[in-house]
């Protein structure tokens, strides 16, 4: 790679190329799953391939490939000045000038498992499921997962920056019956070490939940007090995430335009984007332009402080990049992401502010996320489930049910944050949150 590396900057440099930027990425995937005491699914697949950014005449074009073939160079190279001539958008774009030194990340563990103990794992994680109580009918997927990558990134400049790593993960999606009814849930483990994994516990959480939810029944239309469950939370902020990138505020949108150090939310409300790996699974040294990352606090106790930005972004703004650069493949176009960003938890349990509510809903999952959301103006419409709060405690379950609102507008009238902070699976970035305490929720039922 080195090599090929130093005779591509020599012929981008012969045909006028100001600067170059070459972007390898890796990826190996292995998993499993058992149904039904066998191994039903089994599968390994590799990708991965190279991605060159350059500078011609102002505008930055790009070209990638899958194989590095010194003979491919100087087509290689043409290709990439043919697309940056044909760019329309006349935003400039800039490679990062940093050297990134010590940019360098392994985040893999040695002890990764055999084969066999992978497999076995997961017919635990199914015995595990059925065991737990007869009321569990059916585990549809016991799946086990192992991700390898490796992302490299060099530039004209002198930068050169390194990441590795490898993780697990398991997920148990079983259903529960009892007199004709059924319940499904799902429950997941992630780690870099495999036997930090534990099919029990994973197990376990996905049948509690089928079971709790049996038999569930419709309320009445109205508006209730409501604590919205951390995986419900979660589910909206990630929803939402896109409001704070700065490429959206930009183009118009995002509400959250024109309103930098403005009161955005309640001061209750506090969202962090934290790439260091203390709160949070990723672990970003660098984003895909090779800008150091950092923690910060996009709203601060209800204030919007900083959109999040790539170096594009931030020369329109006049400022320094935040770090958060994403090109999801080396296939793909430069954008912006979030890594762990999070809803800083409060200090009451959730059993605490159901004590205090007395009577309301717990919402526990929201459907239609896709359609029934609109980003922008905030408005949404969602089929939900949960559990009616009476007495202060969790009573039966419920379902069939709509919930709608705003979302900009639930953020001001929050009552309490809880402290049960939960994060979800990583796509693009890795969201967690708190359960929520609404003082009012419309709620569409009988």
């Amino acid at each position: 790679m080195k090599r090929f590396w130093e005779a591509f900057l020599i012929e981008a440099k012969k045909q006028g190329i100001e600067e170059v930027e070459m972007m390898m990425q890796r990826s190996k995937n292995f998993s499993i799953n058992v149904y039904e005491s066998e191994l039903e699914k089994y599968q390994i697949s590799e990708d991965g391939g190279y991605a060159f950014r350059g500078k011609v005449k102002g505008k930055m074009g790009s070209v990638y490939t899958e194989l590095l073939d010194a003979e491919l160079i100087e087509e290689l190279v043409e290709a990439l000045i043919e697309n940056a001539e044909a760019i329309d958008s006349t935003d400039p774009e800039f490679l990062y000038p940093g050297t990134g030194q010590g940019m360098e990340s392994d985040l893999r563990k040695e002890n990764k498992g055999t084969e066999a103990e992978k497999i076995q794992f997961a017919m635990d994680l199914e015995r595990a499921a059925l065991q737990f109580d007869p009321r569990i009918h059916k585990v549809t997927n016991s799946f086990f997962a192992e991700q390898e990558s490796e992302y490299q990134l060099l530039n004209s400049h002198g930068l050169a920056c390194s990441e590795q790593d490898r993780y697990f993960m398991a997920y148990s999606y079983l259903t529960a019956e009892e007199e004709n009814d059924r319940q499904t849930a799902f429950a997941f483990q992630l780690s870099r070490d495999f036997h930090e994994l534990n099919p029990e516990t994973i197990a376990k959480e996905a049948a509690a939940e089928a079971i709790s939810i049996l038999h569930p029944k419709r309320i009445s239309s109205g508006s209730y007090e409501a604590i919205l469950e951390n995986r419900v939370v979660v589910d909206f902020l990630e929803s939402f995430g896109s409001i704070f990138s700065a490429d959206a505020v930009q183009k118009g949108l995002s509400r959250m335009k024109g309103k930098l150090n403005e009161q955005v939310a309640s001061k209750l409300i506090t969202l962090v984007d934290d790439p260091t790996g203390a709160v949070g699974f990723l672990k970003q040294p660098f984003d895909s332009e090779g800008v150091k990352t950092q923690k910060k606090k996009v709203v601060d106790r209800g204030i919007l402080t900083t959109y999040l930005h790539n170096l594009k972004t931030a020369h329109k703004a006049g400022i320094e990049s935040t770090g958060n650069a994403h090109k999801s493949s080396y296939k793909g176009s430069m954008g912006i992401s979030t890594s762990n960003f999070y809803l800083e938890p409060g200090e009451r349990s959730k059993a605490t502010m159901m004590e205090e509510m007395k009577q309301g809903v717990l919402i526990t999952e929201v459907q239609g996320l896709h359609s029934g959301l609109n980003p922008v103006s905030g408005d949404f419409s969602l089929a939900a489930s949960g559990f009616l709060i009476k007495d202060g405690l969790k009573g039966h379950a419920i379902h069939q049910i709509t919930i709608a609102g705003n979302w900009f507008q639930l953020l001001q009238e929050i009552q309490e944050v809880g402290a049960d902070l939960w994060f979800g699976i990583p796509s693009g970035g890795h969201f967690g949150a708190p359960s929520i305490w609404l003082k009012t929720l419309s709620v569409a039922g009988e």
